[in-house]
């Protein structure tokens, strides 16, 4: 399969899955929000080759609002899952956990009910079928040029998809750089944003068509869902806080469950971060490879 009809195959894919999980949300399947928000994600990655069609920059914002309206009942549903599961480990305090998943399943039911009210599924079919009308106005327009120049409409369509992943191994490194090897919040955000869209766009190129492999790929994966649980958790600490602060009649007891159980937390969040330090070796490695940067880069190599 050439590449530009390995591209079309996968934003076509995009496009069938945003409907299909719009279809879903529709009939009220709740599960299908968090798909439906990472197809979001992917086409926005994905529109990279369509950038010269005069509706694709609309189509990127209103895809931007996609995402960000289904991210909000994301959190409250990842934070949930976490509830949960720190239910089934005795060592942390049911009470807290208590207190704080009826505070945060109280805010989800809010979320949810505003995302029924606002959330048109209708929209997001409509926002694929533009997707899939710029892309065949690209190919139409490339077939005219194939005509003109035999070479020209393949080699543009390679040369942009790894020009995006150069820029965006590039863009972790970066992120690497400036995260370092302390603790900190958004910097380590940053990291796992930066991976995330290297894998789309890794993807977009496909595994065939470049020199990072298939497993290397799975451990960007890996390292995105690590600082992505370790961002969770994060958000868990800031919620607890916050049930902590709104106590009302003020009681001691449980101010101090809810201190023990954040100090718990922020363990969690040192051991993930250990992880991910163990591990950063492989992912410069990996992202230098991508980027095709060279291995005696002062800044990154220092840090490993």
């Amino acid at each position: 399969m050439s590449i530009e009809d390995q591209y079309a195959a996968r934003i076509q894919g995009y496009c069938a899955a945003l409907k299909r999980e719009a279809r879903r949300l529709r009939q009220g399947r709740v599960e299908a929000l968090h798909r439906a928000r990472v197809v979001s994600r992917r086409l926005r990655e994905g529109l990279v080759l369509l950038a010269v069609d005069p509706d694709v920059q609309k189509l990127k914002r209103q895809l931007k609002k996609v995402t960000r309206h289904l991210g909000s009942v994301r959190e409250v549903d990842a934070l949930m899952g976490l509830i949960d599961e720190y239910r089934r480990d005795t060592s942390y305090s049911p009470a807290a956990l208590q207190e704080v998943g009826t505070a945060i399943a109280s805010e989800r039911r809010v979320k949810r009910q505003d995302l029924t009210s606002t959330f048109f599924p209708t929209e997001h079919e409509r926002l694929a079928r533009r997707v899939e009308r710029a892309l065949e106005r690209r190919r139409k327009a490339d077939a005219v040029g194939q005509r003109r120049n035999a070479r020209h409409p393949k080699q543009l369509w390679r040369s942009l998809l790894e020009a995006r992943v150069v820029a965006r191994a590039s863009r972790v490194a970066s992120a690497l750089d400036v995260a370092g090897t302390l603790y900190g919040s958004e910097r380590l955000h940053q990291v796992r944003v930066s991976v995330k869209k290297l894998r789309y766009a890794l993807d977009l190129l496909g595994d065939e068509q470049h020199s990072v492999a298939s497993n290397q790929i799975e451990r960007l994966r890996s390292a995105q869902d690590l600082l992505g649980r370790l961002h969770d958790i994060e958000v868990l600490i800031e919620r607890t806080r916050r049930v902590q602060a709104s106590l009302t009649p003020p009681d001691v007891i449980r101010w101090r469950e809810l201190t023990a159980f954040a100090h718990m937390l922020e363990d969690d969040c040192r051991r993930l971060h250990a992880r991910f330090l163990q591990d950063r070796g492989d992912l410069v490695a990996i992202v230098m490879h991508a980027a095709k940067l060279s291995l005696a880069s002062p800044q990154l190599s220092a840090k490993r």
